[in-house]
């Protein structure tokens, strides 16, 4: 989320006219635009009247060299990691931190007011629940603060509601705020907020309303009530994201039939030596020494190369607390997490679908500069055989060989 415009940091004169390619490859259009539009136009006070927060956007934006804070603008970004702790909970924002025409944009919203601004903020709190993550933060520009965060969220009557049995959506964005002060007051006077999954950033632009929608009407999901890894969404772009997974404890084996049949979860065929059915007896008590029952897990992993993996704990577990397996090429190991590039699609993941699904998500690495570790796809099935194919929620994962925030 981001803030509007603090005084002139930067000329007009001095924005470079002629952009390096590596910054607009990052850079939403509209803000290219934006800043040619100063170079043209120096009188022009859009955007809240602050001719500086398109190039200091871009600064932020390709964040090659942050400046170095001084005492006030390194008080001013501690203060923020402290206030948007609270930016959707009962205590809520400092609102005496901002300017009364404090000037806030979104795709999809847009305030000149600190009122609206707030009012903003407890609409959604109200009406959505949002999870706000603060990845980091950087001074872009002389009064200017940028921000990188993931905000999660629901619809709050949704969870009461008979409807979430078949609709229970959640609305995932990531992307970057731009916050400018006041040097004389020391108030935040503007918030821009910038989103990775689209390129068109004015206001209700067409690629806005669609990712909303977008994800307001997908009906797949993975079953409630079961544990997983547990997962922050990075990076949401259009076409992929990027998650950083945190440890966990699988249970796994190689495949000897089928990594999908027709019904298609996960399990591995009809025969006792399959690796569905050897996973499942080991978690069901029938395959490990202690005859204990484990809980029940989502989703199944299955590699590209046909190893299998039941989700049997997280990383607060160790390996050795876990009963040992009693068959054969059982094994139980800690994965380490990491990051990983995902596209999440619904219906059968069968083979076919799902080398479909690892095409299309190879081919979006590369316009996210982002690159994977060895290529190989892991396919994540989360419902099981009687789930409808509409409803199934089912992720192919590549593992990232790096991945930088900035």
């Amino acid at each position: 989320m981001q803030r509007g415009c603090a005084p002139v940091a930067v000329a007009p004169q001095a924005l470079p006219l002629r952009l390096p390619s590596h910054v607009k490859a990052v850079l939403p259009h509209r803000s290219i635009g934006f800043i040619r539009a100063m170079r043209r136009r120096p009188d022009s006070r859009s955007l809240g009247a602050c001719r500086a927060s398109s190039s200091t956007a871009s600064e932020a934006l390709e964040v090659a060299q942050p400046l170095q804070p001084d005492a006030f603008m390194q008080e001013r970004m501690d203060f923020l990691r402290e206030d948007l702790k609270h930016l959707f909970d009962e205590q809520g924002i400092d609102k005496s931190a901002y300017e009364d025409r404090v000037k806030f944009r979104d795709p999809l919203t847009k305030y000149d007011t600190v009122w609206g601004y707030t009012f903003n903020i407890q609409f959604l709190r109200r009406i959505f629940g949002p999870d706000f993550i603060l990845h980091d933060l950087r001074q872009s520009g002389k009064y200017e603060i940028t921000s990188r965060w993931t905000m999660s969220m629901k619809l709050t009557f949704n969870q009461i509601s008979p409807l979430r049995k078949w609709w229970d959506p959640e609305l995932v964005f990531t992307g970057v705020s731009i916050m400018g002060l006041n040097p004389e007051t020391g108030k935040f006077k503007y918030h821009i907020d910038y989103w990775d999954a689209i390129k068109n950033q004015e206001y209700l632009s067409f690629e806005a309303v669609k990712h909303l929608f977008g994800q307001l009407t997908t009906l797949a999901q993975a079953p409630r009530g079961l544990e997983q890894p547990d997962y922050t969404i990075m990076r949401k772009f259009a076409d992929c994201e990027v998650r950083r997974y945190d440890p966990f404890l699988v249970a796994e084996t190689d495949a000897d039939a089928a990594t999908n049949d027709s019904k298609g979860s996960g399990g591995g065929g009809d025969g006792r030596k399959s690796a569905f059915r050897t996973l499942a007896r080991y978690i069901f008590g029938e395959g490990n020494d202690r005859r204990e029952k484990l809980g029940m897990s989502t989703p199944v992993f299955t590699s590209e190369t046909g190893r299998m993996q039941f989700v049997v704990g997280k990383a607060d577990k160790a390996v050795e607390s876990l009963p040992k397996p009693l068959e054969e090429g059982v094994d139980l190991v800690q994965k380490p997490g990491g990051y990983f590039a995902a596209v999440t699609f619904s219906g059968m993941a069968d083979e076919e679908r799902a080398q479909q699904e690892a095409a299309r998500l190879r081919a979006a690495l590369p316009k996210h500069n982002l690159k994977p570790r060895s290529g190989q796809y892991i396919v994540a099935r989360y419902n099981d055989p009687g789930t409808k194919p509409i409803f199934r929620r089912n992720d192919v994962l590549i593992e990232l060989e790096d991945f930088k925030l900035w």
